[in-house]
């Protein structure tokens, strides 16, 4: 048995201020690297074997603050990017989504091939091509993932459809929340979008403070 356990970055700048953020990057805030913190002591009690990684910035230092007191392999992989939006990057949050009227399931399935980015089929190819690969090196243990927001609606529309409901995710996936996917020849979504582990790390820390 595998444990994915699929944490989105922590709060950045981009986000602080509503702006796009796909393939470009903005640092993590003080909050995003407390947030990340947090989340590395909720977890404390889980044993990682490996953690894999996107290779934006935001993605990275939340998997290291994470795994900072475990020796276990950070992989960085590109196909866990978040979705890309071409020269819409560093745009409004607003202006994104103007030609969709707000319509998010449009939004993400037509996506912004167009402006130069990408689509939702194309983001769950190179997710679909990244678990394909790893449950080939991997037989059992717990697996770290830091990712996006979008990258991880894709992962979860893609690795186990049978299990989720978008309406769930009616405010999207929170900052260092965890998903948790199991995978024993099947994949099934055991945890969605649970800051359970990162608000109790927080409180954790502030006791001790």
């Amino acid at each position: 048995m595998i444990n994915f356990y699929i944490v989105r970055h922590g709060q950045t700048i981009f986000n602080q201020k509503d702006m796009v953020q796909g393939w470009c990057d903005s640092p993590l805030t003080q909050t995003g690297k407390n947030q990340a913190i947090g989340a590395g002591v909720g977890l404390n009690d889980v044993s990682f074997t490996h953690a894999y990684t996107s290779i934006s910035e935001r993605a990275y230092d939340t998997a290291c603050a994470i795994i900072q007191d475990q020796e276990i392999p950070l992989t960085i992989d590109k196909r866990l990017k978040e979705f890309g939006f071409g020269m819409l990057e560093g745009e409004k949050n607003e202006v994104l989504m103007e030609p969709f009227h707000g319509d998010f399931v449009t939004a993400i399935k037509v996506g912004w091939v167009k402006e130069g980015g990408e689509n939702e089929k194309m983001v769950r190819e190179r997710i679909r091509s990244f678990f394909d690969e790893v449950t080939q090196h991997h037989q059992e243990g717990n697996i770290l993932i830091t990712s996006h927001g979008l990258t991880i609606t894709a992962m979860l529309k893609e690795m186990v459809p049978q299990d989720f409901n978008l309406k769930l995710l009616e405010h999207g996936i929170d900052n260092c929340s965890v998903t948790i996917i199991e995978y024993d020849g099947e994949y099934r979504l055991k945890v969605l979008n649970d800051t359970t582990y990162r608000d109790q790390g927080l409180t954790s820390i502030q006791s001790k403070g």
